[in-house]
């Protein structure tokens, strides 16, 4: 219900009708050569490796591979807000943890993150918000979760799934690196209308959906300019009671 996750394969020279995509994050499993041709008409050639990943917003093109080879590649579409706690955390993986867990990309409505672990690797405890994982190749590993619980995984290169918030140390169970791809999200959404944020106190927003997250308050009057992600300038203005708000712009 969150994200949409699409496995794309496309064969020698094929060329797709003109569609659509929302907010996405790619994955590329293998390299590829394509032209891009929006519906404007203005078309863009493209030097995909595999292991690439990119973060876009959302548009109406066609694909022409134009090499003969196959590509595949995995799209997550951004559907609405997850549902559950999308908390700051304290043990983020790629802070405590920055050998084995790297950003790889961010926009307003996600983060990609790099994992790669040495043959019989482990990490610290640490960290993740809920997102899509994206195995690039095959791997056995451990996971030993903050309560002491173990899962042992096996997955297989171009395999996908679906992992909720957790907080445990992963252990590579082979004489081979692991490469895994990690698109997390750090959205909240808040629909137009008067919302309460604490006792006695509440605020309008006549705005569209915006990207921010409430995290602590107190009665103090003050005026803050939502800025566009794409633009830099200042789209509205909205009055807040606040004391702590994390604009993820």
């Amino acid at each position: 219900e969150d994200v949409k996750v699409m496995r794309v394969k496309y064969g020698p020279y094929e060329k797709s009708p003109m569609h659509s995509h929302g907010w996405l994050a790619g994955v590329h499993l293998t390299d590829a050569k394509a032209r891009f041709t929006p519906k404007s008409g203005k078309g863009e050639i493209r030097d995909i490796k595999a292991g690439d990943v990119g973060l876009g917003e959302s548009e109406i093109h066609t694909v022409e591979i134009m090499t003969d080879i196959d590509w595949e590649t995995i799209l997550v579409e951004f559907k609405k807000e997850y549902p559950g706690d999308i908390s700051e955390l304290k043990r983020n993986a790629t802070i405590v943890d920055p050998k084995h867990y790297s950003v790889e990309i961010e926009n307003d409505r996600a983060r990609i993150v790099r994992v790669k672990y040495g043959p019989n690797a482990k990490s610290v405890m640490h960290q993740h918000n809920p997102g899509v994982v994206i195995f690039l190749n095959s791997t056995k590993h451990k996971l030993i979760n903050e309560d002491g619980s173990i899962v042992n995984a096996d997955f297989k290169s171009g395999d996908v799934l679906w992992a909720d918030a957790a907080t445990h140390e992963g252990i590579n169970l082979e004489n081979k690196p692991i490469d895994i791809v990690f698109v997390f999200f750090f959205l909240f959404f808040f629909v137009p209308g008067t919302y309460s944020i604490a006792s006695g106190t509440s605020f309008l927003c006549n705005l569209p959906l915006q990207m921010l997250k409430i995290v602590e308050y107190e009665p103090k009057n003050s005026l803050e300019c939502v800025r566009s992600s794409s633009s830099g300038k200042c789209k509205k203005k909205i009055f807040f009671f606040w004391k702590k708000i994390f604009f993820f712009w």
